[in-house]
């Protein structure tokens, strides 16, 4: 499983996916998981050469991780709200 960092503390990437949401933009959902519990994000990004190089990634934990990061700042106030209230 994919993890990434946040507040010093472990997350893991449990899927990811990407949506076209309008010429130039995509819609990234990811699912999180933290101590057994799973919620789902969403943002959109318009940076389409990070989507692209996301999407030419093989290993799919990797790809995960990398259409995670292309929204993590727009979540991020999101995610830690979750992880507060578990």
């Amino acid at each position: 499983m994919a993890t990434i960092e946040l507040n010093g503390l472990q997350i893991e990437v449990y899927y990811a996916n990407a949506l076209t949401a309008g010429y130039g933009h995509k819609k990234i959902e990811v699912e999180l998981c933290y101590e057994g519990e799973y919620k789902t994000f969403k943002a959109t990004t318009n940076f389409m050469p990070g989507y692209d190089a996301a999407m030419d990634i093989e290993d799919t934990e990797a790809k995960y991780v990398a259409l995670y990061e292309l929204i993590d700042t727009q979540i991020e106030d999101e995610v830690i709200e979750w992880i507060d209230s578990l």
